[in-house]
């Protein structure tokens, strides 16, 4: 309990310190040529490798800003910063007797991507990201898990990748759709077995992975023309 409340003290404080630089820079940015930037809010259909539970059922949201290079009409470059939500959830039981699990994980997510502008409407990406969890919430048939109580536990970072496309609707407003799949294990346990040619590459074959496909809307601020 000790180090969660660490966790969230140490992540309400950096998080406060990201956003208000990253606020100054969004704005300094659209002021350049070579920049733009804007926020971002969509959802993440989530599931956990390793659990032994399959499919996309926990919805999470996500949320934040960014900033993009605006020096090329082909390659860009984009960071972010922003809250996701990952996560899982089963009936563990029957039809008729459900007992539900449900795991909850809120992140503090620092993504940088590449991005291939395709054609007028259409780039795509790929790219890592770096995240910092901040809330771990068990359930186990509705019933939360203490945070102490839950072994193994988690590890505060997830580090993984990215591939998505994004469509342009207009210079301010585009749609993105995101696989993001992480590159270690967000927590250790001894299974025994691959998720992902990644972690088969990287031989880390124990523990639990986050697997998540986002959807999300972006707001450019000022010109979005590129150069």
């Amino acid at each position: 309990m000790n180090f969660f409340l660490k966790s969230v003290f140490f992540t309400s404080r950096s998080t406060l310190l990201i956003l208000i630089f990253s606020s100054i820079f969004i704005v300094y940015s659209n002021a350049q040529q070579a920049f733009n930037g804007g926020f971002v809010s969509g959802i993440n259909a989530c599931q956990v490798d390793g659990d032994s539970y399959a499919g996309y059922n926990y919805l999470g949201l996500n949320f934040g800003m960014f900033t993009r290079t605006n020096s090329s009409k082909k390659l860009n470059i984009q960071g972010e910063l922003r809250f996701d939500g990952r996560g899982a959830f089963a009936n563990t039981g029957t039809k008729y007797y459900p007992r539900y699990y449900q795991l909850s994980l809120k992140y503090a997510n620092l993504p940088i991507t590449l991005q291939y502008t395709a054609t007028e409407k259409l780039s795509l990406e790929a790219g890592l990201y770096y995240a910092h969890l901040f809330s771990a919430r068990y359930y186990e048939d509705g019933v939360l898990i203490p945070t102490d109580e839950i072994s193994p536990s988690f590890n505060n970072k997830d580090i993984g990748y990215i591939l998505g496309l994004t469509y342009h609707i207009n210079t301010h407003f585009a749609i993105n759709t995101r696989f993001n799949y992480s590159l270690v294990p967000i927590r250790r346990r001894n299974l025994g077995r691959y998720y992902g040619w990644v972690s088969e590459t990287l031989g880390l074959r124990e523990g639990d992975y986050n697997n998540a496909i986002s959807l999300s809307l972006y707001y450019t601020l000022g010109n979005n023309e590129r150069n």
